[in-house]
């Protein structure tokens, strides 16, 4: 048994260096892919990180961008508001002056009345910062007489373009009188009554408190 154990410590020893070199590799060899394995994990993360930061700067881009949008659509449409006066005193004495010089056309006879301005029926709820307006609107009755419907709609069109104001057609209705069309008539033979509301913004007047001092209380 002695020289049992004494052969096998004799061998221990030949393999020694190797059995040392094996296992210090063994050591390094699992060192290094835990070594690798945190490298990755926190690779991954930062991709990740990355990745969310990219994914919301492109978000706040492109919220960017609609609000930008939008933005210029809103400053297109005051433009249109500022050079067509809506964002005025309603002018009425354009609307007759147009009114006039499309009735000097022989092909078309027009009528109207204007009703007195007053306040649009509905009104947004006042927004707290922001600047109130009031919005007042006129009816206008019109009763045209014309060869053709082209001439109505030119109307309306040079009306549109050349007024100054916004207004909405409410209602319209036309009638064409068939025997003064086959009579050949000097009578127009189309008719249209319609209604059309004509739309100012304005600023509300302002109204300053007036500050009066309480009267001196009489002595006894």
């Amino acid at each position: 048994m002695k020289a049992y154990f004494k052969r096998l410590s004799h061998d221990f020893a030949l393999i020694r260096v190797s059995a040392y070199t094996l296992l210090l590799s063994l050591l390094f060899i699992t060192g290094l892919m835990a070594y690798a394995y945190w490298a990755y994990s926190g690779s991954r993360l930062r991709l990740e990180e990355s990745s969310n930061q990219l994914a919301a700067i492109k978000a706040q881009a492109g919220q960017t961008q609609a609000e930008l949008d939008a933005l210029q659509s809103n400053v297109k449409d005051y433009q249109w508001l500022l050079t067509h006066h809506v964002l005025d005193e309603e002018q009425r004495l354009g609307w007759v002056e147009e009114l006039t010089r499309q009735s000097k056309n022989k092909q078309v006879e027009i009528e109207y009345t204007v009703e007195p301005q007053r306040p649009f029926e509905w009104l947004p709820a006042p927004v707290e910062g922001v600047e109130s307006y009031l919005i007042n609107v006129s009816r206008m009755k019109l009763h045209v007489s014309a060869l053709h419907e082209t001439w109505w709609l030119s109307l309306l069109t040079e009306l549109q373009q050349n007024a100054k104001g916004l207004f909405v057609i409410r209602s319209c209705s036309i009638d064409l009188n068939e025997a003064a069309l086959s009579a050949n008539e000097k009578t127009l033979p189309l008719s249209s009554d319609c209604e059309l509301d004509w739309y100012s913004i304005v600023k509300p007047p302002s109204t300053a408190t007036e500050m009066t001092e309480a009267p001196a209380e009489a002595a006894p």
